[in-house]
């Protein structure tokens, strides 16, 4: 059979989209009448297997239709790529999408999201922003749409991060066209931007919603460099003052990228490599002038509101006592939790490849291209995308290195964030990439050679997608709970704040009441709240029984205690770790609960269980 004849034959090619759109179809009927029934291990392990084989067929049948129609030289004169691009996007929304399909409740409520939804809650009713608050344009803006719509911002923060991550791909798709020349690289390019290997897509947090924005201020940035447009400067002066009341870190990145944009350009200068002019020195230095005045701008305006808050001080401070004094680093930090997760007996390498594997593979591309670039830059220096897509090494190399300069701070943020604009970058030199091995094997090679090399480019996209399809939502693949907040949970924590008596303190395994005390209470009830759970109150291994006969015993504390589980808790103890519950939890103890004298069970439902812990209190 000649699957060459198969996959650019337009009727063939039209019979393999109509039945990948059943398939979807399918899928969509399947999980939306498959809705979530309580608390899950993991979206995967809910959702029915038949959703998650329809949605990787049709991912693998796309990529290869795309990946024929550009080894045959069929993306100039024929569009049938164009429903493969477009099925590979639905399918994107679709995977993005499937715990709002699923009808999940709630997304984090224990974590970031939930802080930031009562943070809206509060500009909502009040009508003014929290004082605290030095990002508030998505909470703004996520006030102003709950409003107009009339619609809660428990159901609206589902949506707004889907919505956001639905841009990210034709922002990447415009970032592209404004800098690869071929048609080729820009459908590859946007394949490879959406393999979920950002990582930031489900949370409504503004630094995940703020990064989606990164390749539309890419760009409009090029736009300016390429011609001189008043329209495109005033859409970039817009964006420098959005930025820094966005987020902190993506305009840190940006700050970045305008700073060492044209860092490649000198250093050929420099080097006497590459180094002729064509472009008019006037027009070069106004367009260098302009990107100066970008930079002081945004710095300017970023540091006098940044410095407008309390965490400007906390900041400058804590780097000041690090330097001068010393202290624990992100990188001991990172030490530290190595040791602890192979002492539980945890492969960290391949923890790491698992999560880190991907972003790997398109960093060592984007070197790959270096010396392919400077040989087409000699052989075609005035094509100013090939100046352009140089330039980006740039950016990317001073990210590299800020990225390992944050394991030798203790920033309020880690590392890890920097990832995304990395790999933003380096999926521009993916595209580039891969059309120029398909190019060089079809014209030198071709036959068998050609074959191979096409099959390689098709597992490495697939594997990257799979790979980021499985690291996309929380599960035991990447030794993550999920962050599911369940009704009853939610009914659960706020008949507690009800009928709690506030001078009691309240503990748990993964919940955090300060985050629901943000959603439900008022003003002056969150300040009677803490931040976290204190460490003396933290819930023993084994609740104590593996030392005591009742969990009281564990907490020598005048006050009595409230004690908070929930489905989560026991879920993620047996299938989340269960290689290390015989040394955290295991069913059975929370079995023993029920049977504890010192303890009183005040409220359950389905999903959420109160017990009144009754301390024991030694007068010394």
């Amino acid at each position: 059979m000649n699957l060459n004849l198969i996959f650019c034959n337009k009727r063939s090619v039209f019979f393999l989209y109509i039945l990948q759109f059943i398939l979807i179809t399918y899928s969509l009927i399947v999980a939306h009448n498959s809705p979530a029934k309580g608390y899950e291990a993991s979206v995967y392990t809910g959702t029915p297997l038949i959703v998650w084989f329809s949605l990787g067929f049709c991912i693998f049948l796309s990529v290869v239709i795309v990946i024929s129609q550009i080894v045959n030289e069929h993306v100039e004169s024929k569009n049938l790529w164009i429903f493969g691009l477009l099925i590979i996007y639905i399918v994107y929304v679709i995977a993005l999408s499937l715990f709002v399909i699923r009808n999940y409740y709630g997304w984090s409520f224990n974590g970031d999201p939930g802080a930031h939804i009562g943070h809206v809650k509060s500009i909502v009713e009040s009508g003014h922003i929290p004082d605290e608050l030095f990002y508030p344009f998505v909470h703004v803006y996520a006030s102003q749409i709950s409003l107009i719509l009339n619609l809660d911002i428990i159901i609206l923060h589902k949506y707004i991060p889907l919505l956001f991550g639905m841009l990210y791909v034709p922002f990447m798709y415009i970032f592209s066209k404004s800098i690869l020349p071929n048609r080729a690289q820009l459908i590859l390019t946007t394949v490879a931007s959406m393999t979920f290997i950002n990582g930031w897509y489900l949370n409504f947090t503004p630094n995940a919603l703020a990064n989606h924005f990164i390749p539309l201020f890419l760009f409009i940035f090029l736009k300016i460099l390429t011609k001189t447009s008043a329209e495109w400067e005033i859409l970039i002066v817009i964006l420098v003052f959005m930025f820094p009341i966005f987020h902190p870190v993506p305009t840190l990145f940006l700050i970045i990228l305008l700073v060492s944009f044209h860092y490649p350009s000198k250093l050929l200068s420099v080097l006497k490599i590459n180094s002729k002019t064509s472009i008019n020195d006037c027009s070069i230095r106004t367009k260098h002038i302009f990107k100066f005045t970008l930079v002081l701008l945004l710095f300017v305006w970023g540091v006098t509101w940044i410095s407008s808050f309390g965490v400007w001080d906390r900041t400058i401070r804590n780097i000041s006592i690090l330097i001068n004094e010393g202290g624990t680093t992100k990188l001991d930090s990172l030490v530290s939790d190595v040791h602890t997760a192979e002492g539980y007996g945890y492969n960290v390498i391949d923890y790491v490849i698992k999560t880190l594997g991907s972003t790997a593979i398109y960093f060592l591309v984007s070197l790959l291209c270096i010396p392919l670039l400077l040989k087409e830059r000699r052989l075609n220096y005035s094509s100013l995308g090939l100046k352009t897509i140089f330039s980006l090494y740039g950016p990317l190399f001073c990210t590299v290195l800020f990225f390992f300069l944050l394991y030798f701070l203790n920033l309020a943020f880690g590392p890890l964030r920097i990832i995304y604009y990395i790999v933003v970058i380096c999926t521009i030199f993916i595209g580039y990439f891969l059309n120029h091995e398909i190019r060089r094997v079809r014209y030198q090679y071709r036959g068998s050679i050609l074959k191979i090399v096409c099959l390689c480019i098709i597992f490495m996209l697939v594997g990257v997608f799979f790979n980021g399809m499985m690291l996309l939502y929380p599960s035991n693949y990447k030794l993550e709970s999920n962050p599911q907040t369940t009704e009853t949970s939610f009914e659960g924590i706020k008949w507690f704040f009800k009928t709690r008596n506030i001078d009691m303190e309240i503990t748990g395994m993964y919940i955090v009441p300060y985050k629901f005390a943000l959603i439900l209470l008022i003003p002056v009830e969150k300040i009677q709240m803490e931040w976290t759970i204190p460490k003396e109150l933290a819930v023993p291994y084994h609740f104590g029984y593996n030392n005591y006969s009742s969990l009281s015993e564990s907490y020598i504390r005048k006050n009595d205690l409230y004690l908070a589980i929930t489905e989560r808790d026991k879920v993620t103890a047996e299938k989340i770790f269960p290689d290390i519950a015989k040394d955290r939890w295991t069913l059975s103890d929370f079995e023993k609960l029920n049977f504890d004298s010192s303890l009183d069970k005040i409220y359950s439902n389905n999903g959420f269980e109160l017990y009144y812990v009754n301390c024991r209190y030694i007068d010394t």
